[in-house]
């Protein structure tokens, strides 16, 4: 066999790039309102691109979007979405989120989501 040439080379490491693109598809991951949102993300792994879907009773939950204050806080003031099937794609770093309605969020319907 002889040397590959520059062309080969090049074909060679667009496949490859190809096939590793592959394997960095966004996730998408169902979060249910049965359970408290604190408890969901445990033993998951998430990257920047995933995707959150929110199923919920829009006449009883909201999913709000807020700062890591905020989130400590419980403090409703961010990007209110209150559809009952919200779509939210992660950004790389920490991603807050609460239920605004009255108690909720104390109550555990609550999560911080870290995205590699």
């Amino acid at each position: 066999m002889g040397k590959m040439s520059t062309h080969d080379s090049i074909i060679v490491i667009a496949i490859v790039t190809m096939l590793l693109c592959g394997f960095a598809e966004a996730e998408t991951y169902t979060v249910e309102d049965k359970a408290k949102w604190s408890d969901w993300p445990n033993g998951k792994s998430f990257k920047s691109g995933d995707i959150l879907i929110f199923n919920y009773d829009p006449s009883v939950h909201n999913v709000v979007i807020v700062s890591k204050e905020n989130y400590n806080s419980c403090t409703i003031s961010g990007t209110i979405l209150n559809s009952g099937h919200d779509n939210v794609t992660l950004t790389s770093g920490t991603n807050y989120f609460i239920c605004g309605a009255e108690g909720h969020c104390k109550g555990g319907m609550k999560m911080a989501i870290t995205a590699t």
